[in-house]
């Protein structure tokens, strides 16, 4: 009878390793593509993506007020450090976010501009950014291989939602609602894309099913 339950127990051993995801294939996950390649557009669903670097008390009640499936917010390294209430709002209702950099000839030959941003966001998440994107979503070469090594994705979009028109998607888009201080598209409007489209998360998008986005040392 021991002998029996011995062997039993080592098979569920067994069976629970073999689905303990290794830290080799959480990088595949995070590197998603095999090159510093840019992802712009998904393959399964839709999925909106805001660029956030300018709103207050507006956007804290619009936040208070998300459901699933939420947009992933990218975030402006100022707008970080001056919007705690609104970033703990975030993360308590874990809302996806990422780090909205400034226009790439904002980073030629100054690399530890990006570096600076990172470790901000770093500091008020507990982990590096999963994506990254500049405002122009244009990447220079050393700032691909830059954001490779650190394994941190770069993200563009399929769309980039410029006026009150409610755009047409397809399946595999990813589209971009801009947030700034002088080029934004309202709440009432961004929800009225939300109640149009049934939207996904950004690795549903790409890879047709959920993933974890935790890192794991």
């Amino acid at each position: 009878m021991m002998r029996k339950t011995i062997i039993f127990s080592s098979f569920i051993l067994v069976v629970f390793l073999l689905f303990i995801p290794t830290k080799e294939k959480l990088l595949e996950v995070f590197n998603v593509t095999d090159s510093p390649e840019v992802i712009a557009k998904g393959t399964y669903g839709q999925t909106l993506t805001i660029d956030v670097s300018f709103g207050d008390q507006e956007l804290e009640q619009w936040v208070k007020t998300l459901s699933p499936p939420y947009p992933l917010l990218l975030l402006d390294k100022d707008w970080i450090n001056r919007s705690p209430t609104i970033l703990q709002l975030i993360k308590e209702k874990r809302v996806p976010t990422g780090l909205l950099g400034k226009e790439s000839t904002y980073y030629e030959s100054n690399l530890m501009a990006l570096e600076e941003e990172i470790a901000i966001y770093e500091k008020h998440f507990g982990v590096k950014p999963l994506w990254f994107r500049t405002k122009d979503q244009l990447f220079p070469s050393d700032m691909r291989q830059h954001l490779w090594q650190e394994q941190i994705n770069m993200l563009g979009s399929s769309k980039v939602w410029t006026n009150d028109k409610l755009p047409i998607l397809v399946k595999g888009d990813i589209i971009t609602a801009p947030m700034h201080q002088k080029e934004r598209i309202s709440f009432k409007k961004i929800d009225e894309l939300r109640a149009k489209y049934e939207f996904s998360t950004l690795e549903k998008t790409i890879f047709g099913y959920e993933i974890k986005d935790k890192k794991f040392p």
